[in-house]
């Protein structure tokens, strides 16, 4: 399984590095891509992250004071959304609070880093995925056994000098530039490939197959299988039961639709 850790400025960098080397440790079948390390010399680094996002089941964003406002950090994160579904989509705060961050990223579900029950919540998340689901005895031994040495390394983050916030945003323009001569250079002609326009516009925070839903659900209240059965009509989409389910918990959770019950059968509404 693998997970693409987002990063923008010295303090997120360090975190992201931190998870590459931790997570595996606790879940051993996934691979942290941070793009520091995983992206050799000489490649075209935009062509390169295009390809990892194709092979990605979860994305984490590392968010710090010096990177909310990263240009950068939205790039990556509109890219994540244009593949993955909003609950497969994770904000790592650090010295920060949920309500310090604003939308779009404030759609995505945020752990704490520094909170051992939090970021328990996420290697839970990424646990339940089917392909892993290690027994929560195992996970329990492995995690609190793990958690001891990780958490000592949150002393070597970097602390944020006052004037770095300027030279985080001067490497986002020049990550920009460089991004803009990249897409121009790059063949486009197939539509599902990525784009800048198609990435930054994104700014709803929800995913094509959220949307999708929720017109589906603007009608009336159906069943999951109803829904299912929908947008295997209108889209030509065979959702699995599984990732259906996901997307609607994702969307009741955020306030987008309720739960009702009618005709003894469990439905959602749009909101």
């Amino acid at each position: 399984m693998n997970i693409l850790s987002s990063w923008s400025g010295n303090q997120s960098r360090h975190i992201s590095s931190l998870l590459k080397v931790w997570i595996p440790r606790i879940i051993q079948n996934v691979e942290i891509w941070h793009s520091e390390e995983d992206i050799p010399k000489g490649k075209l680094w935009f062509e390169t992250l295009r390809k990892q996002l194709e092979q990605v089941d979860y994305g984490i964003i590392c968010l710090t004071k010096e990177n909310l406002d990263s240009k950068w950090i939205y790039f990556e994160a509109g890219a994540l959304q244009k593949k993955l579904d909003e609950s497969a989509i994770f904000t790592l705060l650090y010295d920060l609070k949920p309500t310090d961050i604003e939308y779009p990223l404030a759609g995505f579900q945020h752990t704490i880093l520094n909170d051992k029950r939090d970021f328990r919540r996420l290697i839970d998340s990424i646990n339940n995925i089917e392909e892993i689901n290690i027994d929560t005895s195992t996970l329990d031994y492995t995690y609190n056994r793990v958690w001891d040495e990780f958490s000592k390394e949150f002393s070597s983050i970097p602390t944020i000098k006052k004037d770095e916030s300027k030279t985080v945003k001067r490497n986002d323009r020049e990550l920009l530039e460089e991004l803009l001569n990249t897409v121009r250079n790059l063949d486009r002609s197939n539509s599902d490939k990525l784009s800048v326009s198609n990435i930054l516009s994104t700014q709803d925070g929800l995913s094509k197959p959220s949307r999708r839903i929720l017109r589906i659900l603007d009608d009336a209240p159906k069943t999951t299988e109803e829904i299912r059965h929908e947008i295997k009509e209108k889209y030509n989409e065979d959702y699995p039961v599984v990732l259906l389910h996901t997307r609607l918990m994702s969307l009741l959770k955020r306030g987008f639709i309720k739960e009702i019950f009618q005709d003894g059968q469990k439905k959602y509404l749009s909101l």
